[in-house]
């Protein structure tokens, strides 16, 4: 099987520094459209921005009303001027209460963890992408009365 057939076929294949190379296609993509999302955290990296702070890049797998998958990246610094969107980040996923403080951050629970975004679109080096606008708190539901209980006292 060549390695256009297993390309093809759906089967990844690494290219070593020797390897011919097809003519292929540059693949369309389209950007996420703005709007609020359902998210799962599917990595997280540990690392230093730019001016030397920690920082967590997060990556986002985010699913459409038609069941696309998408994937955003999102910027987590540790840092003062940033704590806001660190506790708004660790409350959208239900790792923190609000008005509550942390004592310390549980970077250990955030690989799996849910909630919801907004996203809306940003434009850098003349590329548009998808960027978080903000994390969104959960909604409680509302607790519905059951009017129809067989019992004869209030619980």
């Amino acid at each position: 099987m060549t390695d256009a057939e297993r390309a093809n076929n759906g089967t990844d294949v690494n290219l070593d520094w020797d390897s011919g190379l097809d003519f292929v296609e540059e693949k369309e993509y389209s950007i996420l459209p703005v709007g609020e999302y359902e998210f799962t955290v599917v990595n997280l990296e540990k690392t230093y921005s730019k001016a030397g702070s920690p920082m967590g890049v997060i990556t986002l797998d985010i699913i459409t009303d038609q069941g696309q998958h998408s994937t955003v990246k999102d910027y987590l610094v540790l840092s003062e001027p940033a704590a806001w969107k660190l506790s708004s980040f660790f409350q959208c996923v239900g790792l923190q209460k609000k008005g509550e403080a942390l004592k310390k951050m549980p970077w250990n629970k955030v690989v799996g963890a849910e909630g919801r975004v907004s996203i809306k679109h940003d434009t850098y080096n003349d590329k548009e992408s998808a960027k978080v606008n903000k994390y969104l708190l959960p909604t409680v539901t509302p607790k519905v009365e059951d009017t129809d209980s067989d019992l004869p006292f209030e619980i």
